[in-house]
């Protein structure tokens, strides 16, 4: 959800090469053989040419070195465009652009349009890398300078020209388009200082004709993009003109990206105070007179309406009054200011001593955490890594806790309280537990090594080279099981073995008087694999019920490299796709759509109608574990969990928990299947596949005789229990 009041849109006029810079990062990436994760771009306003290194990490440094290769390639620039990282507003670039006469402008805070033509920039990388790239992914800063050189000889929109043709003042030869000329012809042969001359005076009228049709045409697509931002926002509320002295609320884009479906939270935050106005840029001060570090655009900004405040905060208050955590998470007001209310409530349970005592024996023998440097070392580490990654997101989120924690430490239970040097783990705790809407307690489980829902199997032996065995119907060979080593990518034997295993345990097991985890089938990860072409009959599941399970699951490999997890809730008719790298998967569940309309017109389940949901934010920080990420998430949302329990610092000990649960459960006789009586034959063996629960069977062993004229099959255990 954006916010439906926009101010006037606000061009960004140069008129020369390199007047304006936009700057920007992309990243993490697979670390490539070189050490690098990050790509900084860079894109002249004037030209459209683009600049794209990369980078190790987005540190102050990397990015300073960045935007000197810039200055001894092109020349010093007027001023450069960046966001808000810290990457960018630090001493270092700020001494960097003061020594070459450089302005710094920067965006507003969740308002990357202002820098629109280099964010726009990285679509076109990013999608360009993935096609090239190998199958571990790791060898895309070998790529980079083909795909720049495709941008830079592309003709532009706006400009009508070529960003090469615009600095080179002619366009780009190709191999093909270079004539052949003899040796001799050439060599030893001085230029002709009257041709230079003359060719270089052509080249200047060319540069200056070329140079007023851009500025001309740039014009025109200035217009026509002001003419349709006015016809798209005339169609939303009007704007309310915002001035200094004005009560706001501040479009909170973190909590509208993260809320789930069905919550009613709003999504703004407030009220503030209008500080000052520069441009569309505003800055806001709190009820109290604090003023926000960090500038809003107008954009994100609508007017503040008393009474409705009002009745929030009096509905909030009622309800935290009347129980407990639950209650008080519901309760807490939106403000900065009104958390400190939010942690007396806390306060009064006995949650806030024991979340204190906790903390501190995690904390204890962690050591102090520098939160702006992320390294290796600290993504390891549960506590470490939790800190850093919430912070990240929500810096002044956990400020704000921070700021409250302390007040009522000094008020209230500074004698009770043993958490003292763990405060700011437990701020980053009730931040993370206020944005996901969860209980304080339950996000604990994620600063162990392991949470207490995921129980360590036995070791079981390992299989022998060259044996087999079938879990769940999924026959899983040596070789597959060694892909849950450390820094091996995931198969798809692993893949439809584990997420098969634990449908069938989860659905077996469920009962009504139970209810602690999910009824769930799975489609193994072939099933998606005809859908791009247009044929969604080959896996239709035609006699499988959907509505009896709480959710379907599919694991889908993007271009042959990269995991991720579908996930349908039959009940609330919602899809959301678990990405480790929040890559755009909105294709997948377009065909996700379309399969699911074909087949509710002959099952006639009414499931043809499905909307996306967002996923919560869950950061895979290596190039290989991505198929773990997507066992995670379903391990955590089968057993009802939130699927940012299980993180990066998991992931080696999930691999062994995975591992030892298919060696566990794993049937090694070769040539059993998996019917109740099996007659275990030898010799050659025909073998059929249930539709429903994709066990495998001898043909031998099947009780029902099986007809020839039916291409599907039913296993006696599914006849059973579903019937």
């Amino acid at each position: 959800m954006k916010p439906p009041k926009k101010p006037e849109l606000r061009s960004i006029n140069v008129t020369q090469p390199f007047e304006l810079v936009g700057c920007d990062l992309m990243g993490p990436f697979a670390e490539t053989p070189a050490g690098n994760k990050y790509i900084f771009t860079a894109t002249d306003y004037y030209t459209k040419w683009v600049e794209a290194f990369a980078i190790p990490d987005k540190s102050a440094q990397q990015v300073s070195k960045c935007i000197k290769k810039l200055i001894y390639r092109h020349g010093a620039m007027n001023a450069i465009l960046t966001d808000q990282g810290r990457e960018f507003i630090n001493q270092i670039n700020q001494e960097l652009c003061l020594t070459w006469d450089i302005k710094h402008k920067v965006t507003a805070a969740y308002h990357p349009q202002t820098n629109g033509l280099d964010e726009k920039t990285n679509q076109p990388i990013n999608w360009a890398l993935s096609k090239l790239v190998n199958e571990v992914q790791n060898d895309w800063d070998e790529r980079l300078d083909e795909v720049l050189f495709s941008i830079r000889t592309k003709k532009q929109s706006s400009t009508k020209f070529s960003p090469f043709f615009l600095l080179y003042g002619q366009e780009a030869v190709y191999p093909s388009q270079l004539q052949t000329v003899a040796l001799d012809d050439i060599i030893g042969v001085l230029p002709n200082p009257d041709m230079i001359e003359k060719q270089s005076d052509v080249r200047k009228q060319q540069t200056e004709t070329a140079g007023k049709v851009v500025l001309e045409n740039m014009s025109k697509a200035k217009k026509k993009q002001q003419k349709d931002f006015i016809q798209a926002n005339n169609k939303k509320r009007k704007f309310n003109e915002i001035h200094v002295g004005a009560r706001v609320l501040k479009f909170n884009a973190s909590r509208a990206a993260r809320k789930a479906k069905g919550n009613l939270e709003t999504n703004y935050t407030g009220p503030y105070v209008v500080d000052s106005i520069k441009g569309n840029v505003a800055t806001l001060k709190t009820m109290s007179g604090q003023v926000l570090k960090t500038g809003v655009s107008l954009n994100n900004l609508k007017i503040f309406v008393e009474s409705a405040m009002d009745s929030a905060v009096e509905s909030a208050v009622e309800s935290a009054e009347e129980s407990a955590v639950e209650s008080a998470l519901e309760s807490a007001v939106e403000s900065a200011d009104k958390l400190l209310d939010y942690v007396k409530e806390l306060a009064k349970l006995d949650i806030f001593e024991s979340l204190g005592e906790k903390c501190s024996k995690l904390q204890s023998g962690v050591g102090r955490v520098n939160i702006g440097n992320f390294t290796e070392k600290l993504s390891a580490c549960p506590v470490s890594s939790f800190i850093n990654e919430v912070s990240a997101e929500n810096e002044e989120m956990v400020d704000d806790f921070l700021q409250a924690m302390l007040q009522v430490l000094e008020a209230e239970v500074t004698k009770t309280a043993k958490f003292t040097e763990a405060c700011l783990l437990l701020c980053t705790v009730l931040a993370h537990a206020f944005i996901n809407q969860l209980n304080p307690v339950e996000v604990i489980e994620t600063l162990e090594k392991m949470p207490s829902f995921i129980v360590m199997p036995q070791e079981v032996e390992q299989l022998r080279e060259g044996e087999r065995m079938t879990v769940a119907g999924e026959g899983v060979a040596k070789d597959d099981v060694e892909t849950l080593a450390a820094d091996s990518w995931l198969n798809d034997k692993i893949i439809n073995a584990y997420l098969s295993l634990l449908a069938r345990e989860m659905t077996d097991s469920w009962s009504p008087q139970q209810d602690s985890h999910a009824k769930v089938f799975f489609m193994p990860a072939q099933t998606a694999e005809h859908w791009p072409s247009g044929d969604f009959t080959v896996f239709p599941f035609l006699k499988v019920d959907f509505n009896m399970y709480d959710i379907l699951m599919l694991p889908q490999c993007k271009g042959n490299n990269h995991w991720v997890l579908l996930v349908a809730n039959v009940k609330s008719r919602s899809v959301t796709i678990y990405d480790s790298l929040s890559g755009n998967n909105m294709a997948l569940f377009d065909l996700f759509c379309q399969f699911m309309c074909q087949r509710a017109q002959i099952v006639k389940d009414g499931l043809e109608k499905w909307e996306f949901e967002a996923p919560p934010c869950i950061k895979q920080r290596d190039g290989n574990s991505c198929g773990v990420f997507a066992l995670m998430t379903a391990e955590c949302l089968v057993r009802k969990k939130h699927p940012t329990m299980l993180r990066q610092p998991h992931v080696l000990g999930f691999r062994d928990y995975v591992r030892r649960r298919l060696l566990f459960h794993g049937v090694r006789q070769t040539y059993l299947c998996d019917s109740l009586h099996c007659k275990d034959p030898h010799g050659i063996i025909e073998w059929i596949a249930c539709d429903v629960c994709k066990r495998w069977l001898h043909e031998v062993c099947v009780s029902q005789p099986l007809s020839q004229d039916e291409d599907s099959f039913v296993c006696d255990v599914c006849i059973a229990q579903y019937s």
